[in-house]
């Protein structure tokens, strides 16, 4: 295939627009690039595509010159003709499971929110419009039912699980008391814009008889209490306590319903320009469960035109090693492994086509799914949440942030297996405090 079009900009610094003189392509389709260079001056400029790469870079005339109809099937496609081709995008931390899952829930965000299949979605101004919006979504959930939940598990799947509320648009957060406008019959669960947190009602509260167990909740950090009654007020704030409501995430986290979920994000992003997406934590709810969900759809070029790079979450990565640091750095180094480029290359020419899925079949790390040895470690938490660690003179009503990795030596001895296993590694840091946590931890890794 060959695209034309009015100018294609390429990431070559030496010649950065095909709408120069200068021109090349490959001067043939063997396994040695060698370039072409002329000074004739052609109109057009166009791109050659074989098997998703790029072949040729030139104008139509050079380009039919090597790759010509006498010898391959090319067809010539205009539709660009009057635009401009640039490089595909690249988002470097993006989550297309649990972003897309957020994104696909009724939304009750402060800023407009885009929709990928239809018009965006109206930001809420006020807690008002959020808890207006929620009681069309009770409505619309009930009316749905064939009868009533009869037991607690009915009344967890019966919940309305909404996205998007913003603590700081916002000036705070809810709390049961808010959501129990919404519904005193039905649990309701509003998933903050971060996702680093979760506002349940009483019915929420009550499904999974978390009031119950408050002594026990209560000790997680984030897990917060009414200083009035003492009993939940069903604020769970960080990433510690979202483990208490879990539950109330399973339906959205079914195997079909995730396809659906990535879908909707990878079609917001190719809709960007984005061809090439960086998922920053694998492992968010279910280390195994995720592997094989990206595998299936970042594998199947038909159904994602994406590529996707990924970071595994370190915590996540031990515990699913029966928690052996080294077992768990032996399955990041082997994760890596991947097809070399010049038997990327032997299949772009579709020289070698088997040879190609028998190469794939043995590792996990694709062209189209790339694990690049890369575990990430959480420090503080959300920006959005208003739960980061802060510096002096720290938030104005007096709260601390939340640590998820205190800083200190146990840090260094979780990091340090997977730093001396040859591992790259990312720290999720928000604000300066944890910033300085990094650089001091970091230092001391790679002077031991």
């Amino acid at each position: 295939m060959i695209f034309v079009a009015k100018e294609i900009v390429t990431m070559n610094s030496s010649w950065p627009s095909c709408t120069s003189p200068s021109h090349f392509s490959f001067s043939s389709p063997s396994l040695y690039l060698s370039h072409q260079y002329t000074s004739d001056i052609y109109v057009g400029t166009a791109v050659a595509i074989q098997q998703s790469r790029i072949v040729g870079v030139g104008d139509l005339k050079c380009l039919l010159s090597v790759w010509n109809k006498s010898t391959f099937e090319v067809r010539i496609d205009r539709t660009f003709e009057d635009l401009c081709i640039v490089p595909g995008f690249i988002d470097p931390h993006i989550h297309p499971l649990i972003g897309g899952t957020a994104m696909s829930l009724p939304c009750v965000a402060y800023h407009d929110t885009p929709n990928p299949f239809g018009p965006d979605y109206a930001g809420c101004s006020s807690k008002k419009d959020v808890i207006k919006r929620l009681q069309a979504a009770v409505k619309k959930k009930i009316k749905s039912e064939t009868r009533e939940p009869k037991s607690k598990e009915e009344l967890v799947k019966s919940c309305i699980l909404a996205w998007g509320w913003d603590s700081v648009a916002m000036g705070g957060h809810l709390d049961r008391r808010d959501l129990d406008q919404v519904s005193k019959i039905r649990p309701v669960v509003v998933w903050d814009c971060s996702m680093h947190l979760a506002y349940l009602n009483t019915c929420a509260l009550h499904a999974l008889d978390l009031n119950k167990n408050k002594s026990k909740i209560s000790k997680t950090e984030g897990v917060m209490l009414d200083s009035r009654t003492g009993e939940l007020n069903g604020q769970f704030l960080g990433l510690r306590a979202m483990p208490h409501v879990a539950p109330f995430f399973r339906e959205v986290l079914r195997a079909d319903r995730c396809m659906k979920s990535m879908h909707y994000l990878t079609e917001l992003a190719r809709q960007g320009g984005i061809t090439t997406m960086g998922e920053m934590l694998l492992g968010t709810f279910n280390l195994a469960m995720e592997e094989a969900v990206f595998d299936i759809f970042f594998n199947d070029e038909n159904v994602t035109p994406m590529r996707c790079v990924v970071i595994v979450d370190a915590n996540k990565a031990v515990a699913s090693a029966w928690g052996s640091t080294s077992a768990a750095v032996r399955s990041i180094r082997e994760k890596q492994k991947n097809v070399s480029f010049f038997v990327c290359f032997l299949y772009s020419l579709s020289l070698s086509h088997t040879y190609m899925q028998q190469q794939q079949q043995q590792q996990q790390s694709t062209e189209h799914l790339i694990f690049n040895n890369g575990v990430k470690f959480i420090t503080d938490d959300a920006f959005l949440g208003l739960t980061m660690q802060m510096g002096y003179p720290g938030y104005v009503d007096g709260h601390e942030g939340i640590w998820n990795n205190e800083p200190g030596p146990t840090y260094v001895d979780k990091m340090l297996p997977f730093w001396k296993g040859g591992c790259r590694y990312v720290f999720f840091v928000v604000f300066v405090v944890s910033y300085h946590t990094y650089t001091h931890t970091h230092t001391y890794i790679y002077h031991n």
